[in-house]
């Protein structure tokens, strides 16, 4: 069996002390990094909720003002539909020999530009919100070296 001696016990102890004392160093550390980690999310935590707020309360104007579009632009779809039904009724109810010269040409491509006419309402949906990272934070692994450094002792006669 090993022995330790009088300046193995002293060199054992003074270690373990210094490895303590820098784990207890390193456990500060992480504690500050951390605390700064949390500082900087809480920052990061505010601007995200602000501006998610800003943009909910800037999209209602958008609604507005698409709301106020679109009905803009369903009249104009019903007024164009009456003109062109109208024209088609003016058309239908010339001669047949009207309706195949000149005049009934141009009338007709009129009516087929009426057709052409392209009013799409707007499709605008309000963005996502920016959504929050998980907040970070350091975990310091368990100091189970230094433990067992500790009881490297045991077992080993004195």
């Amino acid at each position: 069996m090993r022995h330790f001696t009088s300046t193995h016990k002293q060199q054992h102890a003074n270690l373990l002390a210094r490895l303590q004392q820098a784990h207890g160093h390193l456990e500060q550390t992480v504690e500050g990094c951390n605390v700064a980690l949390g500082d900087a999310f809480a920052a990061v935590e505010l601007a995200i909720n602000g501006f998610n707020e800003h943009a909910a309360n800037a999209f209602a104007a958008v609604e507005i003002a698409r709301d106020l579009y679109n009905e803009t632009v369903t009249a104009a779809k019903d007024f164009v539909e009456e003109v062109r039904s109208d024209a088609q009724s003016y058309f239908d109810d010339r001669s047949e020999t009207w309706q195949e010269g000149e005049a009934g040409d141009a009338y007709q491509e009129w009516i087929d530009a009426l057709d052409e006419i392209d009013l799409a309402q707007a499709d605008v949906d309000a963005p996502d919100e920016i959504e929050l990272p998980d907040r970070p934070e350091i975990a310091l692994p368990e100091a189970e070296a230094i433990d067992a450094f500790e009881n490297i002792r045991q077992g080993v006669d004195e």
